[in-house]
């Protein structure tokens, strides 16, 4: 259930803002900029990497790439890498992949080979199961309970239950986002790849960054949606070239 709300949580509205990568390049540092990916999609996997790159040549300070794909604690396999200890034909045994997730390591392993040019990669993924930790009650977004209402059958969900799923959903957001933070050190850019679903519609990752007191925060969708996307987000054009063209 939990999946499936995750994969339908925007409102429909084709109010978006279309993006391409000048766009995203012209991000001022330092800055925190929060990519949302379809989990496994090598398009957005490889927009994802050339954002990074050209991040990077025309930084002044270091890049940070935090990734949810991978679990928060084989971060020492990332450090491993990035210090030549392993390298990169086994750093999908390395990261124990099959036990992160169903897809494919392919495109993330494109991505994760910039720590080989001076990226530093850090592993923020979570634990999807079992109650949140109940002295961390971080803010839930006002649009969250009617997104799961949205979703689940009036019928379907007991009195009281779509405020405690939104309060999951806020809890899971806020644990990346104050991972992936404490993996920076405020200079150049962080760079957040998550989940769309955790970028779009208003909530997720970029929202407990601002609730938090945050600034610079930066969100952009690394895929069009169709037939709509959120009003407010912004997502990859259709067509990147005409876009940056102007047309």
């Amino acid at each position: 259930m939990m999946f499936l709300l995750w994969t339908t949580l925007a409102f429909a509205d084709d109010a978006c803002r279309t993006i391409a990568l000048p766009d995203i390049a012209a991000v001022p540092e330092p800055a925190i900029i929060v990519l949302g990916e379809r989990r496994g999609a090598q398009p957005d996997l490889g927009r994802a990497k050339r954002i990074i790159r050209r991040l990077q040549k025309n930084a002044n300070g270091p890049v940070t790439v935090a990734t949810d794909i991978v679990h928060h604690s084989v971060q020492r396999q990332f450090d491993a890498y990035e210090a030549g200890q392993i390298n990169h034909a086994s750093l999908e045994q390395n990261l124990q992949w099959p036990e992160q997730t169903s897809v494919s390591f392919a495109p993330y392993g494109q991505l994760f080979k910039l720590a080989e040019q001076g990226v530093s990669v850090k592993a923020v993924g979570i634990d999807l199961v079992g109650p949140p930790n109940t002295d961390i009650r971080p803010p839930v977004p006002a649009v969250y309970p009617s997104m799961v209402n949205t979703t689940i059958a009036d019928d379907a969900l007991p009195f009281g239950l779509d405020g405690r799923i939104a309060e999951v959903m806020a809890y899971w957001d806020y644990q990346v986002a104050n991972r992936a933070v404490n993996e920076w050190d405020g200079k150049g850019y962080l760079v957040i790849l998550t989940e769309r679903a955790r970028v779009e519609g208003g909530g997720g990752v970029p929202w407990q960054l601002v609730q938090s007191g945050k600034r610079n925060v930066y969100s952009f969708i690394l895929s069009w949606s169709e037939p709509f996307c959120a009003e407010g987000d912004n997502v990859w054009a259709k067509n990147p070239l005409l876009h940056t063209l102007g047309l």
